[in-house]
């Protein structure tokens, strides 16, 4: 019995520590925001094989612009429109 008090004793001192208090809380501290940075950072997975209709609003992560077939199709429509010019007859 004399055993246990001494050591709850000791295990009060050592949590009763400021430096102690301190660490446990960082420790704490970077354990949660590793969990929620992991949780929010994976992308999600989807198990679908070709030729299945998917359920789910599959949105993707970033952007992509393909510039060379961007400005491909901006010259074909620059060009399929027809110049328009108007004659402005109070001048003369």
């Amino acid at each position: 019995m004399i055993k246990k008090k001494k050591t709850n004793s000791r295990l009060k001192k050592i949590t009763r520590n400021f430096a102690f208090q301190r660490a446990f809380l960082v420790i704490i501290t970077v354990l949660i925001s590793f969990i929620l940075i992991q949780t929010g950072a994976l992308p999600k997975k989807y198990r679908l094989s070709v030729g299945d209709v998917s359920t789910y609003d599959i949105t993707a992560p970033r952007d992509l612009v393909n510039e060379v077939l961007t400005e491909k199709n901006r010259i074909s429509a620059r060009d399929s429109v027809e110049p328009v010019t108007k004659e402005d007859t109070k001048l003369l």
